[in-house]
């Protein structure tokens, strides 16, 4: 099996797409044995993606966890796109009318 799964890293590496029926057929392994495979590249190592359950495809360390995110810096934490940053610029800009609007007042008091 070790032998085997390191045959399959290497073909799938250099291939970069190779389907589980030329996988098993140039490797010579059974059923079992490409699932032991498929479970080792794909979850363990994270190496591999299966494609529709018919291909594997070479990710190399793309898939491997991003570092760790040091604590305290919020902005690294919370994935922002361009409608929720609009939102907050409009948010904080009618904050900002809001407080002049009550400043304003409380002077007037």
């Amino acid at each position: 099996m070790r032998r085997s799964r390191r045959r399959c890293s290497d073909l799938v590496q250099r291939e970069k797409r190779l389907s589980y029926r030329v996988l098993k057929w140039r490797l010579g392994v059974d059923d079992d044995e490409l699932e032991d495979l498929q479970e080792d590249l794909i979850y363990a190592k994270q190496l591999v993606v299966d494609e529709e359950g018919r291909v594997l495809v070479w990710t190399g360390d793309a898939m491997a966890a991003p570092p760790a995110v040091p604590p305290g810096r919020a902005s690294d934490q919370v994935p922002l796109d361009y409608s929720t940053v609009g939102q907050a610029t409009h948010l904080a800009a009618r904050l900002e009318q809001l407080a002049w609007a009550y400043h304003l007042n409380s002077d007037n008091d």
